[in-house]
């Protein structure tokens, strides 16, 4: 039987994710800690060595918050974000490492809920129809994601957070 007061038990979370949602956990002991964030049902596309991500920053995909890899280094990439018949272009640049990120709130005038599907435009490789809901509605669904940490000292705590709700 596990004792998760013990050193080097693991201590297991379960969670009922959104697609995209993120859960940040940290580990605290005294001046020590250790954060990560897991995103246990992911919104991703790839393509030629390309990624595109996306995590909910506000609760319903109010802010949507993308990062990417694999892109050409030093480069301003295009992606049209479109919701219903609004399309939302962005336009943002590569670091060093072909690294991106950004930011999209895709709400509509009038629309309480919906589907936004984002695309890369003119690039050498581009992950299209990355596809999110947003909304007043998030779908939970019935997956539960059981994760587990083992502790190297039983003086850690954990403290953490996800965007619909807390935890500590």
């Amino acid at each position: 039987m596990r004792d998760p007061s013990t050193k080097d038990d693991p201590i297991e979370f379960t969670f009922s994710p959104a697609k995209g949602e993120p859960y940040r956990l940290a580990l605290v002991s005294g001046d020590n800690n250790a954060s990560i964030v897991i995103v246990p049902d992911p919104i991703t596309a790839t393509d030629k060595g390309c990624t595109l991500n996306v995590v909910q920053l506000l609760p319903g995909f109010e802010t949507a918050y993308f990062t990417g890899s694999g892109f050409a280094p030093d480069t301003e990439i295009t992606f049209e974000g479109r919701s219903f018949d609004e399309s939302h272009p962005i336009k943002t640049r590569t670091g060093h490492d072909g690294s991106l990120s950004f930011a999209l709130m895709p709400f509509v005038a009038g629309k309480k809920k919906g589907k936004t599907t984002v695309r890369g435009l003119g690039t050498e490789c581009s992950p299209n129809q990355l596809r999110m809901g947003f909304g007043a509605v998030v779908d939970h669904g019935s997956q539960l994601v059981k994760i587990a940490i083992a502790l190297k000292t039983p003086s850690l705590r954990l403290a953490g957070s996800m965007v619909n709700e807390r935890i500590a």
